[in-house]
């Protein structure tokens, strides 16, 4: 081992901080005594943070109008291959977007066209079966 390899000692990054007493039970649970000026100090920072950020108001930000929503509704096509626990993260997708306005649809195999319609969502098969094609595919990609 050179003299570069040799770890330095640990050192307290604030060794004048008061810090909590600690010990280990025997079911592997700590015991930790806080001390009481510590508690103090920490009590006393915890109030005086602030929850809420104040933004000033600038004269060009009080005359601003306010923005009006993207009113641009879009045709989506979403394609998935896979299992029905691919498929599925992608009709919640689809069902947000639809409330949104969009017109969704999702590409993906005819075993789900009525997984996909169910959700009111528009379907296109793409073709194959994935249990048939993809499983065996992964079962042999794993190993």
């Amino acid at each position: 081992m050179s003299g570069q390899d040799i770890v330095p000692p640990f050192e307290l990054p604030c060794p004048t901080a008061p810090l909590p007493d600690l010990s280990l039970t025997e079911d592997s649970r700590v015991n930790m005594r806080i001390e009481s000026r510590f508690s103090r100090n920490l009590e006393w920072l915890m109030g005086t943070q602030s929850t809420e950020v104040e933004v000033p108001q600038t004269a060009e930000a009080a005359f601003r109008t306010p923005v009006s929503p993207f009113n641009l509704r879009l045709n989506i096509v979403i394609q998935v291959v896979g299992s029905h626990g691919d498929v599925q993260p992608f009709v919640a997708l689809g069902e947000e977007l639809k409330r949104h306005g969009h017109r969704v649809r999702l590409a993906t195999h005819g075993k789900f066209e009525s997984f996909v319609k169910s959700a009111g969502l528009g379907f296109h098969p793409i073709g194959g079966d994935p249990v048939e094609k993809i499983l065996p595919w992964a079962l042999t990609s794993a190993l």
